[in-house]
């Protein structure tokens, strides 16, 4: 039995956007992110574009794979998010332990600019547009997630780590000024809570409580004036907090 989602057309705005490029020049790549079952990366690769789509659900890309493979068509696929769970009891409580990773990655390799505008693709798309598009989030994150429990009482702590980002200034290295690199960082989430009773319970915490930051720029140089960009875990630092929760 054929799924409906092998035969689903492209959206309606996808569609459009196609019909109105011209034909892809030879290597033309193009990435669909959480690309489902396909329907946008399969069109992708009819019009000629070597296609990289990335989901997180294996499922789905064996779908993408098998309907590729069935119109003879060529589609890179990637699944990269990373997810284990562990229940254990210690100590007479429960703890549950978590690690999640995510590793992506793009690269503009090309800006498909009309005839009239050849030569002025870097205008098109300048070198801090180009970064923030390849690097707007870190490339890699990961967390390790511990959660006990036992009786009334519940801890839960996150250690998370973010990789390295580069971005770009605004004056750009062409006028001599280095791209804004921020090295990775690692924080760290904690919060304790005590269950009153079934529907009431006092919870605090904080989070980044080491008080990472991200790594010092040029503050003439950055979107928003300040040392650094709002990168990997924002500008504030540590933050915590008091929390009363009741149901009704």
């Amino acid at each position: 039995m054929t799924d409906r989602f092998d035969t689903n057309p492209p959206s309606p705005f996808v569609a459009r956007w196609l019909s109105a490029l011209p034909v892809p020049a030879a290597g033309a790549r193009a990435l669909d992110v959480a690309c489902g079952r396909g329907r946008h990366a399969l069109a992708l690769a009819r019009a000629g574009y070597r296609v990289t789509a990335l989901d997180m659900q294996l499922d789905a890309l064996c779908r993408v794979q098998a309907s590729s493979r069935r119109e003879g068509l060529s589609i890179q696929l990637a699944c990269v998010d990373l997810t284990m769970s562990h229940k254990s009891e210690i100590a007479g409580g429960k703890l549950s332990t978590f690690l999640a990773v995510n590793v992506s990655k793009t690269e503009v390799t090309g800006i498909k600019a009309p005839p009239s505008l050849a030569g002025f693709e870097d205008v098109l798309l300048s070198e801090r547009e180009r970064l923030f598009i390849e690097q707007g989030g870190p490339r890699s994150k990961a967390t390790l997630g511990f959660d006990f429990v036992k009786g009334p009482w519940e801890t839960d702590l996150k250690v998370i780590h973010f990789g390295a980002q580069t971005l770009g200034t605004f004056s750009g290295t062409a006028a001599g000024v280095p791209n804004a690199r921020y090295e990775a960082k690692t924080s760290a989430d904690l919060s304790l809570t005590y269950s009153i009773d079934r529907n009431t319970k006092v919870t605090v915490g904080g989070a980044n409580i080491f008080n990472v930051k991200p790594t010092r720029q040029d503050a003439n140089e950055t979107d928003n004036g300040f040392i650094y960009d709002s990168v990997q875990f924002g500008l504030n630092g540590a933050s915590y907090f008091l929390r009363f929760y009741r149901k009704f």
